[in-house]
């Protein structure tokens, strides 16, 4: 891409495959639900996520739990059973020869620790987690604090995520160039009209064909 200097990430479903932890997530879900006299099973609570996934709802996993109208917190995302999507690593590594990397993402406490045991730390020039900054994605504000940190403007910046609200619209906006990859739920949801993305691909290896 021509005057890019930078690229940024998202974490989740596009760095690092979430499967797993959605299962382990639908099925804590489901177990607290038993508690209250409500059977789903958790197979069932996972397709009422891919369900407000395909709905564009803005908080699929707390709109899934609100639907059974308990007054239960419902139970915290834990990073566990997670593993790198195929490629991601070597990726990486080429792209970092090209461009400076940063990720820019709504995780939890521990985001350097966990990339670290990914074998992937040492490729990001910058880091900002929302549990750091205290601003989550869509807030256009943890792009921007971002990009100030990197010292550039969004024209010189691609961002690469798998949501279309939290991660494509925020950055088009911006001005950034935006890359969708369709991995994990967010794959269901549909593409803005007024902030398409640049380009959508399916998997990490295509990176290469437009970076």
């Amino acid at each position: 891409m021509k005057d890019i200097s930078w690229i940024f990430f998202d974490v989740g479903e596009t760095l690092v495959d979430e499967k797993k932890s959605y299962l382990n997530y639908a099925t804590r879900c489901s177990h607290q639900l038993t508690t209250k006299n409500i059977e789903v099973s958790p197979s069932t609570y996972l397709k009422m996520i891919e369900d407000n996934y395909k709905q564009n709802e803005k908080r699929p996993l707390y709109a899934t739990w609100q639907a059974f109208n308990v007054r239960d917190k419902r139970p915290e995302w834990q990073h566990i059973n997670e593993c790198l999507y195929p490629n991601v690593k070597e990726i990486l590594y080429l792209l970092s020869q090209k461009y400076k990397l940063g990720i820019i993402a709504n995780q939890g406490v521990g985001l350097k620790e966990r990339l670290t045991s990914f074998e992937i730390l040492d490729y990001f020039s910058l880091i900002v987690s929302s549990a750091d900054v205290n601003i989550k994605k869509p807030d256009p504000e943890i792009f921007k604090f971002a990009l100030e940190k990197a010292n550039i403007n969004a024209s010189s910046a691609v961002y690469i995520g798998d949501r279309v609200d939290n991660d494509i619209i925020p950055a088009k906006q911006l001005g950034m160039k935006a890359i969708r990859i369709k991995q994990g739920m967010a794959r269901f949801q549909m593409e803005s009209l007024l902030y398409p993305s640049d380009f959508i691909i399916s998997g990490f290896s295509e990176l290469l064909d437009i970076l």
